[in-house]
């Protein structure tokens, strides 16, 4: 079975499976120059950023550090004793075209260059096989695999991970930037304590349906570098996912041989939260994690095709899969405390009021009575009936919606999902997404 992929958080279709050969379209030298003059040009994405963009990834300081370590770096790979690379980046291309060679510039542009790319094409329909091979004959670092039909994304991180040879590797997202410290950075980390997980902070940039960047938000860590063992790092992972970091895999780098030894893959024909679901796998047992608090990585979030502001028939499933996965684990490591459920149950809270206005969308298909139907489903719910009476609302907006769902008022709740899909799309959508982002 065929299946799309590589929009922020995109689902699998259900199309049939379609070969590759109207993959590589005309053009490239025409899409590369493109790239080079839109993408690659200080001075235009200092615009698009804004202060909290690429300003606020380092600070001056920080990267004059970088650049004194970078000898120290170039002195590391010539005394590696194998040809293996220290970092291993799997760079999953499908539909990148528009993105794809800012994304490999990035890595160009590294200040480590003790690195190795893996770009796995996807059967993608656009240019971006034929971008890859470009660099790829360009730069011996950067290698290309190619699957015959669509797999999606998480078969296609695996099929990097299989053919990676680094000790560390990472999973960014091919439309996305990375800030030229950000490999020294994490090697630095590790040379002051290993571990086999490192996260950075990120910034989230959002554009609109016409590519414009409509704001910017930082996401970073109380402490500016530190390493968490595990008692510690488990204290905190309900913090990290309030704080949109333990959900992502671009975000950390993972030491290979703890992947290796823990038998962790992503698991395919699982939309929306592989991410999640991946680390929450990694993290159970893991010992200790490195963090970074700059904002390293910029994290494109495109109105145009980005699956999680669009219909998904799983939306629900899927994300009540997420908060069991999480309460889980926390109930494992015994930190299923009135506080976890008081945060668990208002994460659990927006992901129905989101399904609720998802439902309301035509393409659900859903009668005025099915709705209802699929509420009181929701309300007899063991996880709901434990979590969500005790959330605890994090802002005005949630506040106001929490009271109907913890009354189990199915008439109110059904006007506010109606309520809901109105704001997100008509007049007040700007303001809509501002309230939704103030988490």
């Amino acid at each position: 079975m065929g299946k799309r992929h590589h929009g922020k958080g995109e689902a699998n279709s259900a199309s049939a499976s379609r070969g590759c050969s109207a993959a590589v379209g005309a053009g490239v030298a025409g899409v590369a120059a493109a790239h080079a003059d839109a993408v690659r040009d200080d001075a235009h994405v200092a615009e698009a950023t804004g202060a909290a963009g690429l300003a606020g990834a380092a600070s001056a300081a920080s990267t004059d550090a970088a650049r004194l370590v970078d000898a120290a770096s170039a002195a590391h790979a010539a005394a590696q004793s194998s040809d293996a690379p220290f970092f291993s980046v799997v760079l999953p291309a499908y539909g990148s075209e528009p993105y794809l060679a800012a994304a490999l510039g990035d890595l160009q542009d590294q200040l480590f260059t003790d690195w190795e790319a893996i770009v796995v094409n996807d059967c993608s329909p656009d240019g971006s096989l034929a971008i890859a091979q470009q660099f790829a004959a360009a730069d011996a670092r950067i290698r290309v695999v190619s699957h015959e039909v669509n797999q999606g994304l998480s078969a296609a991180r695996n099929t990097g991970l299989a053919a990676v040879q680094g000790r560390y590797v990472w999973f960014p997202d091919p439309d996305d930037r990375y800030d030229f410290t950000f490999l020294q950075s994490v090697y630095n980390s590790l040379q002051q304590h290993e571990a086999p997980v490192v996260m950075v902070g990120h910034v989230e940039e959002f554009y609109d349906a016409s590519g414009k960047v409509e704001r910017v938000q930082e996401f970073t860590f109380s402490q500016e570098s530190a390493h968490l063992g595990k008692t510690k790092l488990r204290k905190h992972v309900l913090e990290f996912e309030k704080g949109t970091h333990y959900g992502y895999a671009w975000n950390k780098v993972y030491e290979r041989s703890y992947l290796q030894q823990g038998g962790f893959t992503f698991t395919e024909d699982l939309p929306l939260i592989e991410d999640i679901e991946f680390n929450i796998r990694v993290f159970q047992d893991l010992p200790g994690m490195n963090v970074i608090g700059a904002p390293l990585y910029r994290y494109a979030k495109r109105e145009a095709g980005n699956l999680t502001s669009k219909f998904v028939p799983r939306y629900y499933e899927v994300h009540r899969t997420r908060i069991e996965l999480l309460r889980n684990q926390l109930d494992s490591w015994g930190l299923l405390d009135a506080g976890a459920k008081a945060t668990l149950g208002a994460l659990y809270a927006r992901y129905i009021l989101s399904a609720l206005e998802r439902n309301k969308q035509k393409e659900s298909g859903m009668s005025g009575s099915a709705q209802k139907e699929w509420l009181q489903g929701v309300f007899a719910d063991e996880l709901f009936g434990e979590l969500v009476p005790c959330a605890q609302a994090d802002s005005q907006a949630l506040r106001l919606c929490l009271k109907p769902l913890q009354q189990r008022n199915a008439s109110k709740c059904l006007a506010l999902g109606g309520a809901i899909h109105a704001a997100k799309n008509g007049a007040l959508h700007n303001v809509f997404v501002k309230l939704k982002s103030g988490r």
